[in-house]
Parts: C-alpha cells; sequence; structure tokens
C-alpha cells in the first residue's frame, strides 16, 4: 500500500510555509515549516514528526499537512535534528527515542503563539511519549 500510494502521485496543494526556528537547547535549533490557517489561534494544531531519512518536505508530510488544513488544522511539520538540510544547526544527531525537541516546540507553540490545542503524530512510536507534554507553561 505504500509504494502504490508513493508512485500514484496525489495532488497537494499548500501555501507556502512560514520557515520557523525553535532553540530547543541553548546550542541548538531545530527548523520547522509552518502552515497556518488564517486565524490560527482558533485552529489546533498538528505538529508532525517524520520518520528516518525523512524531513518535512517529504510527500507524505506534506500530504498530512494538505489534509490537516483541510480538516481546520494548523500543520507544523518538524525537521528532526541534522534532517532537512539542517546539519548547521547543531552539534547533535538525529535519533528516533529524542522527543524533548518535540515536546519543547509544543510548549514554545502554546506560551510564544497562545495555541492551547496540540496533536503530534509521529512515523516512528514516539507519540505515546510526547502525548503527555502540556501546553501549559
Amino acid at each position: 500500500m505504500t509504494v502504490w500510494c508513493w508512485a500514484a502521485g496525489r495532488q497537494i496543494h499548500l501555501p507556502e510555509p512560514e520557515a520557523r526556528l525553535f532553540q530547543v537547547t541553548p546550542d541548538t535549533q531545530v527548523l520547522a515549516h509552518c502552515y497556518w490557517q488564517p486565524d490560527r489561534r482558533t485552529h489546533p494544531v498538528l505538529l508532525a514528526l517524520h520518520g528516518l531519512e525523512g524531513s518535512s518536505a517529504a510527500h507524505y508530510m506534506r500530504g498530512l499537512a494538505d489534509k490537516a488544513l483541510k480538516a481546520g488544522f494548523n500543520a507544523v511539520l518538524l525537521n528532526q535534528r541534522n534532517c532537512g538540510g539542517t546539519e548547521d544547526l547543531g552539534p547533535g544527531l538525529y535519533h528516533s527515542g529524542l522527543i524533548d525537541d518535540a515536546a519543547f516546540v509544543i510548549r514554545e507553540l502554546a506560551a510564544a503563539d497562545g495555541l492551547d490545542r496540540v496533536v503530534a503524530g509521529s512515523s516512528a512510536d514516539r507519540t505515546s511519549r510526547i502525548s503527555g507534554t502540556s501546553c501549559a507553561t
């Protein structure tokens, strides 16, 4: 099924994303591509995390953003450390067990943007570990 979806191609219609850097540690930033509804504070957010060798530009990530926008969500596609051309943003390396960056982004979206409904999803099994993160600051 995955191969068919990739080979069949799909029409993804997304606006230009807002590129946003999050300072997750004193020496590390992560890059997210954000797709916002016109009034972002009144809409929930889908925070999507790519899998191994992926990035925010991966077809499945962009497809998620397209579906999220159509369903009334904001979509934040987060590049993991050293992925998506971000090797110069910090000394650390990506690994699937690193969930602190996603938790930081959730808290930052709440504090800086006033977004209080964030749903996180991942192609790896990190979602259950991230789900305990509160938007409360």
